[in-house]
């Protein structure tokens, strides 16, 4: 599955590097649309060779664009959330 238009969010915006759980944009899921507006279970799994994340659920994410408001707040969001998963 891939998520694209994606935050990290608890509440409110969190750091890429605060992990939480994604709000985007879903593709390729079996049982919700195309472009349907997701909420994942927590990020468990962040993995930089593959650059999917996995969630409590066991969704595994390829990652997208993210959202232009959260890249705002974050820049480089798609690269913070894989660098930070480097230095674990």
């Amino acid at each position: 599955m891939r998520l694209e238009n994606w935050s990290i969010q608890h509440g409110a915006y969190n750091a890429p590097e605060q992990g939480s759980y994604f709000i985007g944009e879903v593709y390729g899921h079996p049982t919700r649309p195309d472009g349907r507006r997701v909420h994942t279970s927590m990020i468990v799994e962040v993995d930089p060779e593959t650059e999917t994340v996995r969630t409590h659920s066991g969704s595994i994410y390829k990652l997208g664009v993210a959202d232009p408001d959260y890249e705002a707040v974050y820049p480089n969001a798609w690269e913070r959330v894989f660098e930070w998963a480097r230095t674990k």
